[in-house]
């Protein structure tokens, strides 16, 4: 089992290459500052999780006691709307929705961001459901598209894409569901 959940992290860590990137105190949500209190909210609780990785036509799982919550989600560092090279790249658009909550999207109107989007997901007391962003990158090498998925106490999702210049295009999924949900009231 051990095999596996090193598998998940590998295929994880693949996924959060890349450098760091300076951050502005922007007019969008902060999506990295709010992945870190996550992140200080699951250190505290310490939940169990179990994780499901589709890689291709392989199915792996395991259940870990012990996680490093910042390295299973480092991926979120990189979703920040707020990059100084990013500036003005980003519409947003807010709908109500039918149970009295919101619907948050901030869509890039340009090429050049690797980040695609992200939306944000309210309940009617204004508490966070979802957070969704896209990400697509693509350089001489390597072609990645995916879309991550939190929902804040529950888990969270990946799924994408990947296709380097040697191999065929390899499609992955990876399901994180998050134990002992007692820090949900943080």
């Amino acid at each position: 089992m051990k095999k596996y959940v090193y598998g998940i992290f590998a295929a994880t860590a693949l996924l959060s290459c890349g450098k760091k990137q300076e951050t502005t105190q922007g007019p969008w949500f902060q999506v990295p500052a709010y992945m870190k209190d996550e992140i200080s909210a699951l250190k505290k609780a310490n939940p169990s999780i179990s994780k499901t990785l589709v890689w291709g036509e392989e199915i792996r799982s395991a259940e870990e006691d012990s996680v490093d919550w910042e390295r299973e989600l480092a991926l979120w560092e990189r979703m920040d709307l707020n990059r100084a090279e990013w500036s003005f790249t980003f519409d947003s658009t807010v709908k109500p929705t039918p149970d009295g909550g919101r619907f948050v999207l901030y869509e890039t109107r340009e090429q050049k961001p690797e980040l695609r989007s992200v939306s944000l997901l309210y309940n009617k007391q204004q508490e966070l459901l979802v957070v969704e962003a896209d990400w697509e990158e693509h350089n001489f090498w390597m072609h990645r598209s995916y879309r991550l998925s939190y929902l804040p106490g529950k888990g969270y999702n990946v799924k994408g894409w990947q296709q380097a210049l040697w191999e065929e295009r390899k499609e992955f999924e990876i399901f994180a569901d998050i134990h002992n949900r007692s820090f949900l009231n943080h």
